[in-house]
């Protein structure tokens, strides 16, 4: 027995983190090159950008209600499989020789927009099943802090790893390289963690209790009450931190979405320049603020309280 687990589990939190945005930034790395090499127009990129986001958007709630329903170990190890095989669904889209622009068009916005769904029970899952459950309450900070760490790290490198494999192997062969990242997270995720620590067989009685102390929510029994989301739905704060992240995903999004194709095709800096101003912008401005943000967090939190804590750290 161990008194560490959770902080296994954690750091497989932020690999997934890390590969999740590998696995769904390959298209705002790519997609200048790939919208030039299958004849796309710049509006015709601007559509398949967005089919992602409304996948993601649309199956944000249904995504958290899976994670309740099934689990975080079944739904994380079942998207990331199709992390990986909409990747490689990607890399085989025909070229404008042997299809029609608007079949390539309507393929890529399908893809994308499946990317989005199968993306979109995530962080929903680690942040109210997984962390909820391996973390004692009250800190919870640090953990979604380090995951989005493994996030923005993973936005960093996706820019110069990409841009490098794209100009070694194609953009076909940097999305097929990296597309077994996907299936090789389900492996591990299933093969390791638990959706409660009194499942996994490496977890010490001290550490269950460190776990529990304070609430007595946790179990695989306890069965949500009926009809509870939709009190959630019309619930205020719930309401309130959903207007909180549409404005900070909006500039994200931007960012996110347009920030290479910014710097390379409007400022003119050249691919491995991009990916270079991207992975400092995601490193020093995400990853390390992420990290700082969850600490300061958690520290607000057990001086002010859960309410206050991260109310003061958000203004």
């Amino acid at each position: 027995m161990r008194h560490n687990i959770r902080w296994v589990i954690l750091a497989l939190i932020v690999v997934a983190s890390f590969i999740a945005y590998i696995l769904r930034s390959n298209m705002s790395i790519l997609g200048g090159t790939i919208s030039e090499d299958l004849g796309l127009t710049s509006v015709q990129l601007g559509y398949i950008f967005s089919a992602f986001a409304a996948g993601y958007a649309i199956f944000q709630f249904p995504g958290g209600v899976l994670g309740t329903r099934f689990g975080g170990r079944r739904v994380i190890a079942a998207i990331a499989l199709a992390w990986g095989a909409l990747t490689v669904v990607t890399a085989l889209v025909p070229d404008s020789d042997s299809a029609s622009v608007a079949t390539i068009l309507g393929l890529l916005i399908v893809t994308r927009f499946l990317v989005g769904v199968f993306q979109a029970p995530f962080f929903p899952c680690v942040a109210g099943e997984t962390i909820a459950s391996w973390f004692p309450k009250g800190g919870w900070g640090i953990p979604n802090g380090l995951s989005s760490t493994g996030l923005t790290l993973g936005a960093a490198v996706a820019g110069p790893l990409l841009v490098w494999l794209m100009s070694t192997i194609g953009w076909r062969g940097a999305l097929l390289v990296t597309a077994p990242a996907g299936f090789i997270l389900a492996i591990v995720w299933w093969w390791y963690v638990r959706d409660f620590p009194g499942d996994h067989d490496s977890v010490s009685k001290k550490e269950l209790e460190l776990i529990n102390e304070g609430r007595d929510d946790i179990g695989e029994d306890e069965e949500a009450e009926k009809g509870a989301w939709l009190k959630v739905l019309m619930n205020r704060d719930v309401l309130l931190l959903t207007i909180s992240y549409f404005c900070m995903n909006f500039v994200f999004y931007w960012f996110f979405t347009w920030g290479f194709i910014y710097w390379t095709d409007i400022l003119e800096f050249s691919n491995e320049d991009g990916g270079a101003i991207n992975f400092v912008m995601w490193t020093f401005g995400g990853a390390v603020g992420a990290t700082l943000g969850g600490i300061a967090c958690d520290k607000a939190i057990k001086r002010f309280g859960l309410r206050w804590g991260p109310a003061g750290i958000s203004a």
